[in-house]
């Protein structure tokens, strides 16, 4: 999906701010469902600068980035 087809806010904290596909985020499953989770894939990752300046204004510190694009980029 092109990145003009996501919307520059993403509705939904388990959606991907690059791509708006679902993120995994283990984070984010335990605050919606309130159920213990093992760590998320990404507390073992180390996230580049580019990436991070790839995220939209709108979508930055609100939804994580899902491992297709973390690995599609600079990590």
């Amino acid at each position: 999906m092109p990145l003009s087809a996501i919307p520059s806010t993403p509705t939904d904290a388990s959606l991907c701010p690059l791509c708006g596909q679902p993120n995994q985020c283990a984070m984010e499953a335990q605050r919606v469902t309130g159920q213990e989770q093992a760590p998320c894939w990404c507390l073992q990752v180390t996230f580049s600068q580019s990436l991070l300046d790839s995220i939209p204004a709108a979508g930055q510190h609100l939804a994580c980035v899902c491992a297709t694009c973390a690995t599609k980029k600079e990590v």
